[in-house]
């Protein structure tokens, strides 16, 4: 999933409302990167900003 925003609290704030259609389809890792592929949030299991 792409996600553009105009700051990256905006973009972390619209990751933590992304959910799978499915239950099958639940994330257990969520990273966001920025446009050169650096990490900038991560998400394990619900337990946010942890350090991958």
């Amino acid at each position: 999933m792409n996600i553009i925003a105009d700051s990256i609290e905006e973009a972390i704030e619209l990751a933590k409302l992304y959910q799978g259609s499915m239950p099958s389809a639940a994330l257990s890792v969520a990273t966001l990167t920025n446009i050169t592929g650096a990490v900038i949030w991560a998400e394990q299991c619900g337990e946010p900003d942890v350090k991958l």
